[in-house]
């Protein structure tokens, strides 16, 4: 059977640093990442930096503005930010998307009062 030894409880030798600018962690902390060895020794150590997540396209975002407003200028960005989206991968598909149905419905809610109108109007004259 092995015995368990004590953990020794001298400090560890540190050699004094000529210009601290950063600290180095002794320890790794149970959030860090993983340390990743660079170069052919392994004695270099790289902490590997979270994935960031796409940026949202900025004519997205001002498709789904403007089409809440009523303008067409929400549809005309919409087609170009969904075209954009694709070749870049930038996130914001689904304000594009929604932009376009908004302004859609927009456009469609106005033809729809016009042609009503006209019809009430042209009923009216017809009495």
């Amino acid at each position: 059977m092995s015995t368990i030894e004590p953990a020794s409880t001298e400090p560890a030798a540190t050699e004094p640093s000529a210009a601290p600018s950063h600290h180095t962690p002794t320890e790794a902390s149970p959030y860090a990442a993983a340390p990743v060895p660079i170069g052919g020794d392994g004695t270099s150590v790289h902490y590997a930096q979270p994935p960031s997540e796409p940026r949202t396209n900025t004519l997205a975002l001002l498709s789904f503005i403007f089409c809440l407003l009523g303008g067409l200028l929400g549809i005309v960005f919409g087609h170009i930010a969904l075209s954009q989206i694709k070749r870049t991968g930038e996130s914001g598909r689904g304000l594009a998307i929604a932009g376009l149905v908004l302004g859609y419905g927009w456009i469609a809610a106005i033809l729809s009062f016009f042609v009503v109108a006209y019809t009430v109007s042209s009923l009216r004259g017809a009495l």
